[in-house]
């Protein structure tokens, strides 16, 4: 029962992220996207969408940040 709480909560924080990228696109604000979806079980997807594809070299920075952010994240420490 505890797990399914903490998967409730994390579905939460993501739908909520979700709606805000949504809402600034709709905007205007967000104009391409590329990332990874993680699926439970441990699948996971890709997606690049809009200037993500026409401008691959700029999304490709924005990954390169997000890598670090994830090392980051797994082993407690930043990147050498």
């Amino acid at each position: 029962m505890h797990i399914v709480q903490i998967h409730q909560h994390l579905n939460q924080d993501v739908v909520k992220a979700l709606e805000a990228v949504l809402d600034a696109a709709r905007r205007g604000q967000v104009v391409g996207l590329a990332g990874v979806v993680l699926m439970p079980g441990g699948g996971w997807d890709t997606l690049i969408r809009g200037q993500a594809k026409r401008d691959p070299l700029s999304a490709l920075g924005g990954a390169v940040n997000l890598k670090y952010e994830l090392i980051e994240l797994s082993s407690g420490q930043p990147p050498p």
